[in-house]
């Protein structure tokens, strides 16, 4: 009998000392681990108190970043210092609204895209759209975005081997250049055309831009292309039913102005 009273007093003293051991184990595991936190989104806004400017890479990433326009991976942003400048905003009305022009530097592109996006009064995006300027001539950077009279500007191009051009489009939101043709502004055409096509333009007013067309011809030779003609025409594009387009198409038809 005492045999067996020992027996079962060791035996209940070792699975005593087993539970012991597992709730100590459990109590120090729940201290060493956290209960798991729901992620919380981060609001970054981006706010403008002149009429217009530039802003920096330090300003304008971390906006990007949150409103998933853009990331950090194998891209062109690294080659940026935190004080270059990346982009040019305007103010749009009274009611606080801005658009914003900035370089998407997303990756190793050929051809440089930039994003406008229009900024509420409290900083927070409203719409955004991509186009592509490179080619232009221009600094995609600081010159991508302007503005003249009540319109802003924005400029494209097109290329190929023996092809040039560049357009430019007038807006007053993204809303409205999502639905508005391009207006010519240069083109270069190589063989068998032999074409060289530049111009000056002005907004007379709030329905009307003239455009004065310089049209050099040139003939095809063994040599390339010699010039043989100039000629000069003024073209005025107007806006009907909320759509900039040629008053007179005939007349860039036969000129060999594209629309």
């Amino acid at each position: 009998m005492i045999r067996e009273f020992l027996l079962k007093y060791k035996t209940g003293f070792i699975v005593a000392n087993m539970v012991l051991a597992l709730v100590t184990l459990q109590g120090c595991f729940g201290l060493l681990v956290k209960p798991k936190e729901e992620s919380k989104s981060v609001s970054i806004n981006l706010k403008f108190t002149v009429d217009s400017g530039f802003v920096a890479k330090s300003e304008v990433l971390p906006f990007l970043i949150a409103n998933g326009l853009t990331d950090t991976l194998n891209d062109w942003w690294k080659h940026w210092k935190p004080a270059d400048t990346m982009g040019k905003y305007y103010r749009m009305d009274s009611g606080g609204r801005y658009l914003l022009c900035v370089l998407s530097a997303d990756n190793d592109q050929t051809v440089a895209t930039n994003k406008l996006i229009e900024i509420d009064k409290t900083g927070k995006m409203i719409a955004t759209q991509d186009f592509s300027c490179d080619w232009c001539g221009i600094n995609t950077r600081t010159q991508a975005l302007n503005r003249r009279g009540n319109y802003f500007i924005t400029y494209s191009c097109g290329h190929g081997s023996t092809f040039s051009s560049s357009w430019f489009t007038l807006f007053k939101s993204i809303a409205d250049r999502e639905r508005q043709g391009q207006i010519m502004e240069s083109q270069y055409e190589g063989a068998p055309y032999c074409q060289n096509i530049y111009s000056a333009w002005k907004l007379v007013n709030d329905t009307t831009c003239v455009v004065n067309y310089t049209i050099e011809n040139s003939r095809v030779t063994q040599n390339g292309c010699e010039p043989a003609d100039v000629l000069k025409t003024s073209v005025a594009y107007r806006i009907k039913n909320g759509i900039w387009g040629a008053a007179d198409s005939s007349k860039i038809k036969q000129m060999r102005i594209a629309q």
